[in-house]
């Protein structure tokens, strides 16, 4: 369980559910230097954010393993938020955390996915941030599972 962490943390890390944030400012400020004036509309982005070589070594490369306690304690709070932050964080974070973790282990139990070659897979960013085409996987089902054999419905 604590890979499976690893790696949902490292897919929300270089493709978050909100791509970017809007924010309107409720009193007049400076941001870096620059004056940010009340009613203005500022934008923050988890995808460049958490992509940045800034907080991340070699931030492009999928590698789960970058995610230990020592990590996790070094980045800034906003280094990593996929859900966003502050009095506007997503309330459903808790049960997405919980739901992918469930749905996961579950699936890779149960079965190996691979990628059928050729797709050309791109970012969609719509209101979330989803594949541009559905992405088709070849499903192999394992026969030995957490341990103990798994019927195989089709009799093989």
């Amino acid at each position: 369980m604590k890979y499976l962490d690893r790696v949902i943390r490292e897919s929300l890390r270089l493709y978050p559910p909100a791509y970017v944030m809007g924010r309107r400012a409720i009193e007049e400020h400076r941001l870096a230097g620059i004056p940010i004036p009340k009613g203005s509309i500022l934008l923050v982005s988890p995808w460049t954010v958490q992509r940045s070589d800034r907080y991340y070594h070699e931030p492009l490369i999928f590698h789960p393993d970058r995610w230990t306690q020592e990590f996790r304690a070094s980045i800034p709070k906003y280094a990593f938020f996929p859900f966003g932050g502050g009095p506007r964080q997503c309330i459903g974070e808790g049960f997405a955390w919980m739901e992918m973790a469930l749905a996961l282990a579950v699936l890779v139990r149960d079965w190996d996915f691979d990628l059928v070659p050729g797709q050309e897979i791109r970012p969609n960013p719509a209101m979330t941030l989803r594949s541009n085409r559905p992405i088709w996987m070849t499903l192999r089902r394992v026969k030995e599972a957490s341990g103990f054999a798994v019927p195989d419905p089709g009799g093989s």
